[in-house]
This record gives structure tokens, sequence and C-alpha cells, in this order.
């Protein structure tokens, strides 16, 4: 169960989740990005969360 997890850990999985939709996508069409832009995106917020 995940019980008693703060807002922080959410906004790790949101991120590990979005980076991850966008690697077996081949990127996020929307945003107009590759897999490597996928990466750099998805760093940046955990960056800031360590």
């Amino acid at each position: 169960m995940m019980l008693g997890h703060g807002a922080l850990d959410w906004g790790v999985v949101a991120v590990f989740v979005t980076v991850y939709l966008g690697m077996i996508l081949g990127g996020l069409p929307r945003l107009k990005l590759d897999r490597s832009g996928v990466a750099l995106l998805g760093a940046k917020p955990c960056r800031l969360y360590s």
C-alpha cells in the first residue's frame, strides 16, 4: 500500500511515468521532443527533487 506518501513522492512518480511513456512512444509529439529530449526533460525535475 502507498499510504502516507507526500506530494513530493507522487511528483517523482509522475515524472518517472511520463519519461517512460515518452521512451516507449519514441518521444512526446505534442511537445516535439525525441527520446533524448524526453530524458533531459525528466532529468530536470528529478534534479530539483534531490
